[in-house]
């Protein structure tokens, strides 16, 4: 037994363990160094077990999300083949309202060629399915709002001269709380003339006539109608403005436009309602002619006179 035992002692001597005792304390420390290391992967275990766990609910919560997401996405996608289905004029009436307000923004360009200093910049759109009985159009100052019968708002001449109301009635001269009969049918006759020359055509609304069942056009300024047409016992909206509107015209195709609807604006901006009470619009007329004085030293004074006389007003 003395020879294993000494070649026990030889190896252990060999790694440094000289006695017994050398031996226990290797022992010791090896078991202290192997708790250890059995303490530090069990808390590495356990910090790996919740992230494990925390992932696993943020992946449970995604995929409800994305589920949540995708049933979202089919409600939508049904809803709006619902609304196709209800309103398939909707995608139409939303371009019209677009070409609507491109229009009227050319038509405002051109009134401030005309010399209307505008301090609105965006005037709105709205196309109702149903207007005020009996309007095409109107204007709502306030709220810097054109609203158009939905049945005509493709018609963009039925926005100008509705529109053109608003403009004149904001740069008259001098309130008119009672107009007369031709103050009224010199307004309106500005109303379509201004309209009719932007589109530069005298017989505009053609649109608009034809889907009011008519087979004429609603005005026609070309026509060379005369002042003793009126009726002094009827009030005819219409014979006034296309009679007044029709001298404008001819005065246009004499003049040019550039001219004949600055003079034009500028004479009604300075016109008095009381004026043409009793006269039958002639100081209107000599409001133009001080307009032409104004912007061409009176070169066109013949011209204007001319057409008006011809028509039959005394001047």
């Amino acid at each position: 037994m003395g020879i294993p035992i000494a070649l026990i002692l030889v190896i252990l001597g060999a790694f440094g363990v000289k006695t017994y005792t050398d031996a226990s304390r290797r022992a010791r420390r090896a078991e202290t160094d192997v708790a250890a290391r059995l303490e530090i992967a069990q808390k590495r275990g356990e910090t790996l077990q919740r992230e494990r766990e925390r992932l696993a609910a943020d992946n449970d919560r995604l995929t409800s999300q994305l589920a949540d997401s995708r049933a979202l996405a089919a409600q939508v996608k049904t809803l709006t083949a619902k609304i196709d289905r209800l309103t398939p004029s909707s995608k139409a009436s939303l371009q019209i309202k677009n070409e609507a307000e491109t229009a009227l923004a050319r038509f405002r360009q051109y009134l401030q060629r005309v010399g209307y200093a505008s301090k609105d910049e965006r005037v709105e759109i709205d196309i109702p399915e149903k207007t005020i009985p009996g309007a095409l159009a109107y204007y709502e100052p306030d709220e810097r709002r054109m609203v158009v019968d939905r049945k005509y708002a493709a018609d963009p001449d039925v926005l100008y001269r509705e529109y053109m109301h608003h403009i004149l009635s904001s740069v008259a001269g001098a309130p008119a709380a009672e107009p007369s009969r031709t103050y009224r049918a010199i307004e309106s006759a500005l109303a379509t003339y201004f309209a009719s020359s932007f589109n530069n055509d005298p017989r505009s609304a053609q649109k608009t006539a034809a889907l009011m069942g008519q087979t004429f056009v609603l005005w026609d300024l070309s026509r060379p109608r005369r002042f003793d047409e009126l009726e002094p016992d009827v009030d005819s909206p219409t014979d006034g403005m296309e009679i007044w509107g029709s001298a404008f015209w001819e005065i246009r195709r004499a003049v040019g436009q550039a001219i004949v609807d600055k003079m034009l604006f500028n004479a009604w901006r300075k016109l008095d309602p009381a004026e043409v009470r009793t006269d039958g619009g002639a100081s209107f007329v000599r409001r133009v002619l001080d307009a032409d004085r104004s912007l061409t030293e009176g070169k066109h004074q013949d011209q204007i006179r001319g057409v008006f006389e011809r028509r039959g007003l005394k001047l």
